[in-house]
């Protein structure tokens, strides 16, 4: 680990072999991504990265840098493994893996237009995932009746098989 922080060109020849096999916490996978995959040119090879769901003091994750990332490297795969308590874990896990591997056309292509701006776990009683679009390119609905999404919306978009509750939002 030590050869992939000392500079960038050593960075980008070991980058993928060296971190395919680390399991990165949730509660440090924004931190994560920002150091060992800054918004540079030549580190562009990731083809997993294994995320683990375990117990801590914190209750919200962030998962914007992993939806930038997702961006930049679509063929990234996401392997989520649950941590302590089972029961909550094994359905954050589940989600945040089918929500980190969703591949749907729609999907994707929501996440090239830059029109999400945060995405956020949550897991008080049961896991939710926040969406929170950017204002000027939130679709009408949104804007108009947040509380009231369209069943359809989940399925155009690919999130229908998600165990986690989804709630979309307006960033102010």
């Amino acid at each position: 680990m030590g050869l992939s922080q000392t500079c960038t060109q050593i960075r980008s020849e070991f980058h993928a072999q060296c971190l395919s096999r680390v399991p990165v916490t949730i509660c440090y996978l924004d931190h994560f991504l920002l150091t060992f995959f800054p918004k540079a040119p030549g580190l562009n090879t990731l083809r997993l990265l294994l995320v683990d769901c375990g117990h801590d003091s914190s209750s919200i994750y962030n998962l914007t840098r992993v939806i930038e990332l997702k961006n930049r490297l679509p063929n990234t795969k996401f392997e989520v493994r649950a941590g302590y308590p089972r029961v909550l874990f094994d359905v954050l896990a589940s989600s945040v893996q089918l929500f980190l591997n969703n591949r749907h056309p729609s999907w994707l292509e929501l996440l090239r237009s830059d029109a999400i701006s945060s995405v956020r776990i949550h897991t008080y009683v049961r896991p939710e995932i926040k969406v929170m679009f950017k204002n000027n390119k939130a679709p009408l609905w949104i804007k108009s009746s947040p509380n009231s999404i369209p069943h359809a919306y989940f399925t155009s978009l690919g999130l229908n098989e998600i165990g986690a509750y989804i709630q979309f939002g307006v960033t102010p």
